[in-house]
Formats: structure tokens, C-alpha cells, sequence
């Protein structure tokens, strides 16, 4: 026969299997598991490949000194944009100079990326990151500047607009800058010494906060530079090879030998047929790497949301994941059940019977 006192045994049994439970609900491997739809952490096997490279350009301008960010021009057949130092360039896929733009306003620390990407009107937009940071010192945040593709080629000056970016794991060094095509999601690929992480911007800006990088997962190896391909797949540069992606979150599929040379940013090029590759000493020029013969997959989509500089319904520091308020909501009831257990083991010590001597 069970007494009170086996009862109260059994309850606080049950009340620390619960509270087991629910805290491995909030702490277990659950809450650390690979998001997904981003990069798995797991290897896998994949080819090595040589595309077919052909320089395409004569030596650059001697302005620019140091290529840092390369893209595709949306508005202009036969143009790319270049950042050099805190200038941003047109030039020819010949190599020769179009146009040359200073940026007003605050000066960038570190340009390192460039992208190109449409505003809610359509328009396309140049994005220039300025998220170098080797030394680790940019604690209060890097910026992203904004600025419409000029229509008209030119020298003269651009007003962007700048965005505070915020890393949710402390400073971060980057060169990696990418821009969804199916959805203008934006991304930053942090570098270290071992490998990096995939951030995902907001899906909505705003000025005069700070928008939170929502971290997605990890890269095991260093990113210095990366594009989307029009179907999705994904190249991202290191030193002397570049590691093509089935997506965004997609597996490995190939590892893409480059050109000495070859080691600054890269784009893609008009036509979506292959990408454009410069080095990163002065005089430097294009290279053409053709894709047609690389190993396909269907891509695996990120997350969704256009790039909106509406500021959004947010505070400061950007929005709660679903994941943060499914955790919140989670230690929530190990909280409730807690203190419950605690209250009904009370009730039950203060319903003991009296002991009385034997008589």
C-alpha cells in the first residue's frame, strides 16, 4: 500500500522528470541543431575542377590600386563596379576606366564587399560593405552603404545611405557580401583563421538603430569573397581554389582551382554563363572562368524577404527570431513547473499527520 509519504516520493519523481524534460527541451541538442536551409556543417565529397579561364581585360587603371569588391553592372552592358580604397569604379570588361565616384558622408573603415541588389521600386542598388574589421575592434558595429546605380556614367559624387549592422556573437572580420537573386536576401560571410560564419541580414533595414545579423551556421573553411550563381548555387573564393555550393544551404559540389593571380572579388557575369575574377595587386585585370561544365543541383532556398529600407516595426537591436521566442516560451514552463512542483510539495508536507507517541 502506498502512504503519503510514497506519494510524495512519486510526485517529486514525476516533478524532476518534467523539469528534465523541458530543460532539455531549452538546452539539449535541439537548440544547437543546424538551421535548416543553411550550410551543413558535414563534409562531403566533392570534384575537383578546372573551369576554363581566359584573362579578358587589359591591366586596370592605375587608380585602382587594391580591388576589394567586384560586381555586375544591371543597368550598363559591358560594365563592372570595383571598389578600390573608398572609391568605387566603373570600368569596361575590356579593363578601361568608364567612371570614377567618391562616396559623401561619413568615410567607410574598411570596404571590402560589394553586391548589387533592387530597392521596392525596382531600381537596382549598389551595396558596399564595410565590414573589414582584422583586428576585431569594431565592437559597436560595421556599416552597409546603399547607394542607386548611377544611370549615367560619369566622375562626380554619391550620396548612400548607411546602415549599422550588428553581429549578435561580438566583432567580426568579413570580405564576403551576397545577394539571394531569388528573394534580394542579403549576407555576410565572416573569415577567421579556421573558417567563418553565415549571417543573415534583416529582412528590413533601418536608419539610426543598429539591425541585428541573425547567425545561421558555420563555414569550415575561410571565405574571402563569394556570389550567387542565377540558379541558386553558390561560390564562395578562398586563397588559391573556390568551393561551389548547391545553395545558400546547400552541400559542397566541387572545389574550383583559380588562377594564381586571381585572388581578389569576383561576380557574375552579364549572361549568367560564368563569373569574373581580378586579382588584388596593382594593374590587375579579369579573368573569365566559364561554368558550363560544373557538377548541378537544384539549390536549396534560404530564407526568404526582400531587402527593405522601411524601417520595420522593431526595437533597436532588430526583431526576436522564432527560434529566440519558441527558447523564451520553453524556459517559460520549466519556470512554471518549478515553481509548482515547489508549491505542491509544500501542500503536501503541511498535510502530513500528526505523530503521536505510542500509547
Amino acid at each position: 500500500m502506498t502512504d503519503q509519504y510514497g506519494r510524495g516520493r512519486q510526485s517529486s519523481r514525476a516533478l524532476a522528470a518534467t523539469v528534465a524534460v523541458l530543460a532539455g527541451l531549452v538546452t539539449g541538442p535541439s537548440a544547437y541543431a543546424a538551421v535548416p536551409g543553411v550550410l551543413n556543417p558535414t563534409p562531403t565529397p566533392a570534384v575537383q575542377a578546372t573551369p576554363a579561364v581566359q584573362a579578358t581585360s587589359s591591366p586596370f587603371d592605375q587608380r585602382i590600386v587594391k580591388p576589394t569588391g567586384l560586381t555586375t553592372s544591371s543597368l550598363h552592358r559591358g560594365v563592372m563596379w570595383v571598389i578600390s580604397g573608398n572609391h568605387l569604379f566603373a570600368i569596361k570588361t575590356s579593363g578601361h576606366l568608364a567612371a570614377s565616384y567618391t562616396l559623401s558622408g561619413p568615410a567607410p573603415v574598411d570596404l571590402e564587399a560589394l553586391a548589387m541588389t533592387k530597392d521596392d521600386q525596382g531600381h537596382p542598388v549598389l551595396l558596399l560593405g564595410d565590414i573589414g574589421d582584422q583586428h576585431l575592434s569594431r565592437s559597436k558595429g560595421v556599416w552597409l552603404y546603399m547607394v542607386r546605380e548611377p544611370e549615367r556614367l560619369g566622375n562626380g559624387t554619391l550620396r548612400p545611405q548607411r546602415y549599422k549592422l550588428g553581429y549578435p556573437d561580438g566583432p567580426q572580420n568579413a570580405r564576403t557580401l551576397l545577394v539571394d537573386p531569388s528573394d534580394q536576401r542579403v549576407y555576410v560571410v565572416s573569415m577567421s583563421a579556421t573558417g567563418g560564419n553565415v549571417y543573415a541580414l534583416p529582412a528590413a533595414l533601418g536608419l539610426g538603430m543598429t539591425n541585428a545579423l541573425t547567425k545561421v551556421n558555420p563555414v569550415h573553411f575561410v571565405s574571402q569573397d563569394g556570389v550567387f550563381l542565377p540558379d541558386g548555387r553558390v561560390i564562395l573564393r578562398g586563397k588559391n581554389q573556390a568551393h561551389l555550393l548547391s545553395g545558400i544551404g546547400g552541400k559542397r559540389l566541387a572545389f574550383l582551382r583559380l588562377p594564381r593571380a586571381a585572388d581578389g572579388p569576383l561576380a557574375v557575369a552579364q549572361g549568367g554563363g560564368s563569373i569574373l575574377v581580378t586579382g588584388t595587386a596593382p594593374k590587375s585585370r579579369l579573368w573569365e572562368l566559364r561554368l558550363s561544365k560544373l557538377p548541378a543541383a537544384a539549390p536549396t532556398p534560404g530564407p526568404s524577404g526582400r531587402l527593405n529600407t522601411t524601417p520595420a516595426p522593431m526595437s533597436a537591436t532588430g526583431p526576436l527570431s522564432g527560434r529566440a521566442v519558441g527558447m523564451g516560451a520553453l524556459a517559460g514552463l520549466l519556470a512554471i513547473a518549478i515553481l509548482g512542483g515547489v508549491l505542491h510539495l509544500r501542500r503536501r508536507s503541511g498535510a502530513r499527520p500528526a505523530q503521536h507517541p505510542p500509547g
